[in-house]
């Protein structure tokens, strides 16, 4: 049986993978670009794109540093963390 907590859990990291997707997209990176700066497997961040897959703590830290970005904008909304001009911060 499938609790609430466990569909909002899905729901946050399925939302995790794809501002993921979305800052690698905007710094031009591939995938193999993140993993070989973050120092993990390409096919994980495959998988954390996709939502199969929660990062750690550690995890998201190293993923901060290779999008050169502070830790905490991995997990902010699309719609914060932008510049008046449309970049991301």
């Amino acid at each position: 049986m499938m609790q609430h907590g466990d569909d909002e859990c899905r729901l946050y990291v399925e939302r995790l993978g794809l501002r993921l997707k979305s800052l690698r997209d905007w710094r031009h990176m591939t995938q193999e670009d993140v993993a070989t700066a973050a120092m993990m497997p390409r096919t994980q961040i495959g998988q954390i794109e996709r939502g199969q897959r929660a990062p750690s703590i550690v995890s998201l830290n190293h993923l901060a540093i290779a999008l050169d970005l502070e830790g905490g904008h991995l997990l902010l909304p699309r719609s914060v963390g932008r510049h008046r001009h449309g970049g991301i911060q």
